[in-house]
């Protein structure tokens, strides 16, 4: 059986928006931009009131940073309910003026959180709504979804089975998205961001399969009918070019 240029490499992701009191991942990916009031206003519902004042406190002390693509794994706390706690940082909002910069920090950081979990075996994990940085949660869903499978993919087509880096177990498996009440425009998010991530998908496998394995078909060329057709002997070479088999 040939090569599946669509699928090669894709490995399906459950995507589900549930509330914010939910914990059912265990773990969670957030963004940090080292603007105060800023993480503790998007923080504080996710964490509790206790690791968000220890991590501010560590941010004010310059131990962690909110510059672009920084990121921190810290273990949660009792209280705040994960297990682990990956934050992310995305620079402060006066980089941010635009919505697609935002946006483009939504897609970063599902791929740098997909990536980071699944090198350390943890197949689950939720995100915030993004909310508080003005995305909408359609736009945001669709982002995540579309970040999270570009930053798994993995071209591995000539590897044999025993070097492939990560077998079907310790792929990803779910991730989550904490909203104040789940909706349909999420499910529709996700499913938009699935799509186009499966379309990147193709264009990477084509890309990357060399020369002698994607050899280009010659194009099927069928004459086009002669019904109705008048012939013109005084131009037989552009009618040649055009196929027309009585012209």
């Amino acid at each position: 059986m040939g090569y599946d240029y669509l699928s090669g490499g894709w490995h399906d992701i459950t995507f589900t928006a549930r509330p914010v009191a939910d914990r059912s991942a265990r773990n969670v990916a957030l963004p940090l931009t080292g603007d105060v009031a800023l993480d503790r206003e998007h923080l504080l519902p996710v964490l509790g009131a206790t690791m968000t004042a220890t991590l501010l406190e560590l941010v004010a002390s310059q131990q962690i940073s909110g510059s672009f693509k920084e990121f921190n794994l810290l273990r949660g706390d009792a209280a705040s309910g994960w297990q682990w706690v990956l934050l992310v940082g995305v620079g402060r909002p006066a980089a941010c003026r635009e919505a697609y910069r935002w946006h483009d920090r939504v897609r970063s950081l599902g791929a740098m959180a997909a990536r980071h979990f699944r090198r350390k075996n943890l197949l689950s994990f939720a995100v915030p709504s993004f909310a508080a940085f003005g995305v909408e949660a359609e736009r945001a869903a669709s982002l995540l979804a579309e970040g999270i499978h570009l930053g798994l993919y993995r071209f591995e087509r000539y590897k044999s089975p025993h070097n492939v880096r990560y077998d079907e177990a310790h792929q990803l498996q779910e991730v989550v998205m904490l909203v104040d009440a789940p909706s349909a425009e999420v499910s529709r998010g996700f499913a938009t961001g699935t799509m186009m991530a499966q379309a990147t998908y193709l264009a990477r496998n084509l890309v990357n399969t060399p020369a002698q394995d994607l050899t280009p078909s010659a194009p099927r060329r069928s004459p086009p009918s002669s019904q109705g057709c008048t012939p013109n002997p005084s131009a037989p070479r552009r009618c040649e070019r055009r196929g027309c088999p009585c012209c």
